[in-house]
């Protein structure tokens, strides 16, 4: 073939290399290389194969010498199509294992609001201290399960790069407070210090992903928290303006890792070693879900630990800033544990006969920053509160006392016009017993034996203002529901309010699965609601025109309409306007915006706690009509 023309070879497509060459010839330049063209050659039984065709110039003086190269390109491109069709099956294979998680959630979903449902109704009904212990194990497994779902669901996003970010506009220290809020409750009731500190200068506004740079936080914050048994956590901020990257350090005076552990570390289902796994739980998918979700947001994280000594997770972030913030220094601060700053002080009535107990309970208030003033009998109690109502904040009232029980005490202390809360300190937690101490006059409760942390927080959540929901729950709720519909940090209507005006909220539950359906209606109709069900969108549109519900709470998985499709026709009927409308699903956070979207008051991932319908029911009113 030397010296022949390379038209003899590709007769065919000889016009796009003269074409070509003709150009080389026109621009005149010198060392031009006409590579990696791409042409189709034909055999001589008339098959045809792709080539590969390059030429290049060589000036001798005057003379101008060209030097051609054809190749055949069978064998690379066939590697090529290999390596796409690999790559196209390993992302089919990445979706079909992300839709497979995502389709079992939701079927595993489902029937767990059956079992953790009828778990609340046994927890309410049986007496026995063993019987207790297996029902609690279950709902404890429910919950382990339903965290091993939520984690797999995230993993799996991530590996199949579906995993969507959404960049919006962060206050900075507000967010970084709320995170340093939440985290600090699980601190105190491991009587941990966690501190919040700042270096520098910090920008007030930052673009990025709030919702996963809330969960980077938390996961690393959580396990702080988890592996520290004493001394303290505390998560450090910095901001490089030079680089635009934020730095946030999580530090901890835990039980610390080997550098054989911290190989290992970010890898899915590793924790350290087994021993780890087993003395503290958990799956190990935390830090691989972590990692992944900081390389997804450009940044990387690296971590430095000594065994028994603690560990230092540092995350760097490229962030935004956004035009015009202002940059200040920001005061750190430390939380001690105990009460928080807005509840510390806080005066505090005990009222128990036995000595033990009304001895431990002052030292474990005393010791958090609250005030204790304690009484042997309901009688010395309602003595001192004539004599002085505005004395205390808060009363713990024992209810099996001699003489004058707790519920005839807190009866008469709400004859007398004492409105402030008043907790009912018992040895059950039956159903019959909670609905004795309410109906006295009770906000709340709780059991014997005093748990420290349980004790401090309800005395935190009744001692502190609460304020009445105007409009929309959801710019709130959306962000503290997550995953389950948190309601414990939501500004709230005043439970201790309406006294002698009992209100008798009209719910309607909407849910196909008649397991989840029955044990949901149930649940809350022993709660003291008026419950209608319906498992169809026909029926729940019949039923709420009827029924003309303050709530409903309505599945967004209907065999005959979507949920969806339910909302929008209820919303539009003047009989409703009252209505708020939460949306259950079983597909977990990801639902959450689309219903958001939607219009929809509020979210619920399955399996819903009851504990959570209730408290929404009764600390948030229906919506306000002219």
């Amino acid at each position: 073939m030397v010296g022949m023309e390379i038209g003899r070879l590709v007769p065919d497509f000889a016009g796009p290399v003269d074409g070509g060459f003709a150009e080389h010839l026109r621009t005149g330049e010198h060392q031009t290389t006409r590579r990696g063209a791409e042409l189709l050659g034909r055999r001589s039984d008339g098959s045809e194969f792709p080539l590969e065709f390059g030429f290049s110039e060589t000036v001798l003086g005057e003379r101008r010498f060209f030097t051609s190269l054809v190749r055949d390109a069978s064998a690379r491109k066939k590697a090529e199509q290999a390596l796409i069709e690999a790559k196209n099956a390993a992302d089919a294979a990445n979706r079909a294992k992300t839709e497979f998680l995502a389709n079992m959630s939701h079927e595993i979903r489902n029937p767990m609001t059956g079992v953790m449902g009828y778990a609340d109704i046994l927890l309410e009904r049986l007496h026995d201290p063993k019987d207790l212990e297996c029902v609690h194990t279950i709902k404890d497994s429910g919950q382990y399960l339903l965290q091993i779902i939520n984690d797999l669901l995230d993993l799996a996003k991530i590996e199949a790069q579906g995993l969507e970010l959404e960049k919006e506009e962060i206050h900075l220290p507000n967010f970084l407070t709320d995170v340093y809020t939440l985290m600090e409750g699980a601190a105190r009731a491991k009587a941990l210090p966690l501190a919040l500190k700042y270096e520098g200068i910090i920008p007030h506004k930052i673009e990025s992903d709030s919702k996963r740079l809330r969960q980077i936080l938390m996961n690393l914050l959580g396990n702080a928290v988890k592996f520290t048994h004493e001394g303290s956590a505390e998560l450090t901020v910095h901001y490089d303006p030079e680089r635009s990257e934020l730095e946030l350090k999580v530090s901890d005076s835990g039980i610390g890792m080997t550098e054989e552990q911290q190989q290992n570390l970010f890898k899915p289902f590793t924790q350290g070693d087994s021993s780890v796994s087993k003395a503290y739980g958990g799956t190990g998918l935390g830090l691989a879900i972590t990692k992944r979700l900081v390389e997804a947001l450009g940044g990387r994280i690296n971590v430095t630990s000594v065994a028994g000594q603690g560990s230092t997770f540092c995350v760097t972030l490229p962030v935004g800033v956004v035009a015009g913030s202002a940059y200040r220094t920001i005061r750190s601060e430390t939380k001690s544990p105990g009460l928080p700053e807005q509840t510390r002080g806080a005066r505090v009535m005990i009222v128990e006969d036995q000595p033990e107990i009304r001895r431990l309970m002052e030292l474990l208030i005393t010791a958090a920053g609250g005030v204790v003033t304690a009484f042997a009998s309901g009688v010395a109690a309602l003595r001192a509160i004539e004599q002085n109502p505005d004395s205390v904040d808060v009363i713990l009232m024992d209810i099996q006392m001699p003489h004058l029980d707790g519920y005839e005490t807190t009866r008469r202390l709400r004859d007398q016009g004492f409105a402030k809360p008043i907790i009912a300190v018992t040895a059950g937690a039956m159903a019959d017993d909670r609905a004795k101490c309410i109906a006295a006059g009770c906000d709340d409760y709780l059991s014997k034996p005093i748990d420290r942390a349980k004790l401090l927080e309800v005395i935190d959540r009744v001692a502190m203002p609460r304020q009445v929901v105007a409009g929309p729950l959801w710019s709130r709720q959306a962000e503290l529901w997550p995953q389950n519909g948190n309601l414990d940090d939501v500004p709230v209507t005043d439970e201790s309010a309406p006294q002698g005006q009992p209100q008798c909220r009209r719910v309607l539950v909407v849910d196909d699965r008649p397991v989840a359906l029955n044990a949901t209606k149930r649940l809350l109709e022993m709660h003291g609601f008026e419950v209608r069900a319906a498992a169809t969108g026909d029926a729940a549109i019949r039923a709420a025109t009827e029924f003309r519900p303050d709530y409903v709470f309505l599945d967004l998985a209907l065999p005959d309409i979507s949920g969806y499709e339910v909302f929008r026709r209820l919303k539009g009927n003047e009989l409703l306007a009252h209505t708020r409308f939460i949306a259950l699903s079983g597909h977990g956070p990801e639902e959450n915006l689309r219903a958001q979207r939607a219009g929809f008051d509020a979210y619920f991932t399955k399996p819903v706690d009851i504990q959570e319908m209730e408290k929404l029911i009764r600390q948030t009113p229906p919506v306000e009509t002219q």
